[in-house]
């Protein structure tokens, strides 16, 4: 028996598992739009991977924007975010935040001495979480950039294990359906 699954996911080639493989036909969004604030942030779509986000962050001190996110499996979470058009004395706090307590959960500084530009990782639990910038000193609307290193915002797809297991539960209902019928047909 020869089966092919197919999974939606970020990857960009044929994955193999247990003889089983699965395509990856999906390509994850690239959004140009302002965000919130931390507690307010814009809500990235449930229905549709996030693989970027795009946009002008205010010149003032303390301007900000966030994004609240599902991250449908635990694991790790990590996240490219740089800055452009910013003048060496511009620092901005690249945060990952709890939006149930408002903890911040992790934050990186961009600033002329990584280039504005860093790494947020962090192993995370299922669930809904906020990411975004903070101008700390800042000039009019450099523009950011977060690069999401799995894609975020789309629902939990099952894994290839689970899609095995749920095509060997309907071989056997089928398979004991069939069974049945040939009883009645007999009898």
């Amino acid at each position: 028996m020869d089966s092919t699954i197919n999974i939606i996911t970020a990857d960009t080639v044929d994955e193999y598992f247990y003889g089983y493989s699965y395509a990856i036909p999906y390509t994850p969004a690239v959004l140009n739009e302002e965000g919130g604030t931390v507690g307010h942030p814009v809500i990235l779509p449930a229905d549709t991977g996030v693989g970027a986000i795009s946009s002008d962050i205010g010149g003032t001190v303390g301007s900000s924007e966030f994004y609240q996110y599902n991250w449908s499996d635990a694991g790790l979470f990590q996240a490219n975010g740089s800055i452009t058009a910013a003048s060496s004395s511009d620092e901005f706090e690249f945060e990952l935040v709890d939006p149930y307590t408002g903890d911040v959960i992790k934050s990186v500084l961009l600033n002329s001495g990584n280039s504005f530009e860093n790494l947020l990782s962090e192993d995370l639990a299922k669930g809904s979480y906020e990411v975004g910038m903070i101008a700390i000193g800042a000039s009019p609307d450099p523009q950011f950039t977060i690069n999401f290193n799995t894609p975020v915002g789309f629902p939990g797809i099952p894994e290839p294990a689970t899609w095995a297991m749920m095509l060997l539960g309907a071989g056997m209902i089928g398979g004991g359906l069939r069974t049945e019928r040939r009883k009645r047909a007999v009898a």
